[in-house]
């Protein structure tokens, strides 16, 4: 998608690398260095040589990337529409309507030296095609990160050291889009940290992202404190929150939400709770989406949510380990309720292969709990000491401490 960047008058620009004064050469005129006359051949230059240009600029050379729109930067820097000056590698959008090219922060950027821009209003980052190497800190109310032409051919990366955006201001409203994020670390929140707020991300790509470094790592892609998360289309692929307490392979919410739409989770680990998804005292709704192959040290090898809910409609709950409870989904303290779903091939060390709930109550309408080798193990449901076992497709029933039916 493009932006209505604010043009930038060619009269104020300068080509990179030329002396804009006195009789000295312009863009065009690389021969000048060479000692040319006058053009006396038939070809399109305007030297002396004879050799045949393949490009339609009027210098010696046959290459295509000169500066075909004078704005500085060329399709070898990362510039994507180089006969539009609105697009340059990297730039900022004001949500008031400035503009600020943040180009020469990023088009030299590399792992052991991220591209860190000051953010301080709210605007939008848009990146153009390649990978960029960011580590940015932002005191905006809102600030938004998106591409130009889309996840597929446009990445952030942590080259295995950096975060890529921390939020300085608690509140804020951070919005991911059209981007991929590949190999972030921090000790919390690899790709985003933030206090207090919202994170949504939409048609995005997350993976191979750590958060590591302390006990209590979390959120191996997402963190947040007293907020919430959505993710729509996105794909979360070989994130983890590593160390014996660390919880939320991919997404990790401390008091607040989360809600998943046409998005998966696989292969995604936490050293404790939660392998693909954990809050803790909140809520998790998933729709339409998958969440298979997460493992988790303790609880809930998909899911884990401490004292809330857990809402999954349409969705595919699938091969997902626990190391004691919760194979698939847990939850403590709280209630679970599934509909139209998979929950299937799920294991847990201790219990509730499927779906386990230490006080509450999980329930089932028209879902299928696998049978034969696609089963649930130890069992399909747990809730307190209460086993529900041998379910298996399109089942509808509900799961208390008092029992099943």
């Amino acid at each position: 998608m493009n932006y209505p960047y604010v043009l930038l008058a060619a009269s104020l620009l300068s080509p990179v690398g030329c002396v804009s004064s006195g009789n000295q050469p312009g863009e065009d005129d690389e021969d000048w260095f060479e000692g040319s006359e006058a053009d006396a051949d038939t070809d399109a230059d305007s030297d002396t040589d004879t050799d045949t240009d393949t490009d339609t600029d009027t210098d010696t050379d046959t290459d295509t990337d000169e500066d075909g729109d004078g704005d500085g930067w060329t399709v070898g820097d990362g510039d994507c529409d180089d006969a539009d000056t609105t697009v340059v590698p990297v730039a900022f959008v004001g949500d008031d309507g400035s503009w600020s090219d943040l180009s020469g922060d990023f088009v030299d950027s590399s792992a052991s030296s991220p591209g860190r821009p000051t953010l301080t209003r709210d605007g939008t980052v848009v990146f153009c095609d390649g990978t960029w190497y960011p580590a940015l800190r932002s005191s905006a109310d809102s600030l938004t990160l998106t591409s130009v032409n889309g996840a597929g051919v446009t990445a952030l990366d942590g080259g295995g050291r950096n975060q890529i955006l921390q939020m300085t201001r608690s509140g804020a409203t951070v919005q991911l889009s059209d981007l991929s994020f590949v190999d972030a670390h921090a000790d919390r929140g690899s790709v985003v940290y933030m206090y207090e707020g919202t994170i949504s991300a939409e048609d995005c790509a997350f993976e191979g992202h750590e958060a590591s470094g302390s006990s209590d790592s979390r959120g191996g892609a997402l963190y947040i404190y007293d907020g919430s998360i959505s993710v729509t289309d996105c794909t979360f692929i070989d994130n983890e929150a590593l160390g014996g307490d660390a919880d939320g392979g991919a997404v990790y919410v401390y008091q607040g939400s989360v809600t998943v739409s046409g998005s998966s989770f696989d292969s995604n680990n936490a050293g404790n709770d939660g392998g693909a998804v954990s809050v803790y005292e909140g809520a998790v709704t998933i729709a339409s989406s998958v969440v298979e192959s997460n493992t988790a040290g303790d609880d809930g090898g998909g899911v884990w949510v401490y004292e809330g809910t857990v809402s999954i409609a349409g969705s595919v709950v699938e091969s997902n380990t626990a190391g004691k409870a919760g194979g698939g989904v847990d939850v403590y303290e709280g209630a679970v309720t599934i509909a139209s779903s998979v929950v299937e091939s799920n294991t847990a060390g201790k219990e509730g292969g499927g779906v386990s709930v230490y006080e509450g109550s999980v329930e089932s309408n028209n879902s299928d709990w696998g049978i034969g080798a696609t089963d649930n193990t130890p069992s399909d449901v747990q809730v307190g000491s209460v086993k529900g076992t041998g379910y298996g497709s399109s089942e509808s029933f509900l799961c208390t401490e008092t029992g099943c039916s």
